[in-house]
């Protein structure tokens, strides 16, 4: 065995005992909220309207973003203009 691997096994080991009721209880609530769960179609809808409101609110600032360049621009072109 490699040493990381020795050092891992042997962490392991030590907090077994600690970490087995954390275990059990992660293996309990994954059995009762399984991936077919409407609570995981909640999460995923919720998800999918934040990256909508992401899209959105990112297509706004580019927008505005191009209006000042093109602002800017134009006013370097003629600078008459205000």
């Amino acid at each position: 065995m490699t040493e990381c691997v020795a050092s891992a096994a042997a962490f392991d080991r030590e907090h077994r005992g600690e970490d087995h009721q954390s275990q059990q209880q992660r293996t309990f609530t994954l059995k009762i909220v399984g991936t077919g769960h409407p609570m995981n179609e909640v999460r995923v809808e919720k998800l999918r309207e934040e990256l909508d409101r992401w899209r959105t609110e990112r297509e706004r600032a580019l927008a505005e973003l191009r209006a000042e360049a093109a602002k800017r621009s134009a006013t370097r072109a003629d600078p008459a203009r205000p």
